[in-house]
């Protein structure tokens, strides 16, 4: 995302959000010599949208099932006249989950999710274009997983006397340069850097639940 990896962990227990996603490309096939390693066997690259010189601000809220909600906000414009230009997002969504933890009377798969990206966009010259970004995440999901009686799944009920949440932080920050030789010839130069952080429960202690016998 905007050139800077991502953390297993964190596309595995939340999807990121696509709130002021501009595009998200799909390359099949090893693609190490133009996105780096670990996309040996292909890549998804997502681009947020960059800052303007044009002011912009735009909302939303959401709400559903299962005590889902959410907001988002962004805002744009231009910092120094005809030099910078600034761009901040920020997306926050939460959800209740529709598993119950029976013996910690809870839920059991709750989800939040906190996505923060800042953008400027520095042109010192007719030639020369520097994009910075730095991003914020920090998603936190419950455990997904259900009890079974006598063989059948208790598909909404789960006993556990551990809290399994999960708790994923990740850090980014990306320097791009774009130095234009000529109309067809331009220099790039990206230079990134992630910093990630995930607290889970490896272990945890089931409570017996009621099991009816079979005469």
């Amino acid at each position: 995302m905007d050139d800077a990896v991502q953390m297993q962990s964190l596309l595995t227990s939340n999807p990121l959000g696509l709130w002021d996603v501009q595009q998200v490309e799909v390359h099949s096939g090893s693609q190490s010599t133009t996105q780096g390693r670990n996309s040996l066997a292909g890549a998804v690259v997502i681009r947020t949208n960059d800052p303007t010189f044009e002011p912009e601000f735009a909302a939303r809220t959401n709400a559903g099932s299962f005590g889902q909600r959410g907001g988002s906000v962004l805002a744009n414009g231009e910092l120094i006249d005809g030099t910078v230009a600034g761009r901040v997002a920020i997306d926050y969504q939460s959800e209740d989950g529709y598993i119950e933890n029976i013996a910690r009377n809870e839920d059991a798969n709750d989800k939040s999710s906190l996505n923060a990206r800042a953008k400027l966009l520095i042109q010192p010259s007719a030639d020369m274009d520097l994009l910075l970004t730095f991003a914020h995440v920090d998603n936190k999901a419950g455990t997904n997983a259900v009890n079974q009686s006598n063989g059948v799944p208790s598909y909404y009920k789960l006993s556990q006397n551990t809290d399994t949440k999960s708790d994923v932080k990740q850090d980014s920050a990306t320097a791009k340069l774009d130095y234009y030789l000529t109309d067809e010839l331009t220099l790039t130069s990206i230079t990134s850097g992630t910093k990630a952080e995930l607290d889970t429960v490896l272990t945890s202690t089931s409570q017996p639940v009621p099991t009816r016998l079979s005469p």
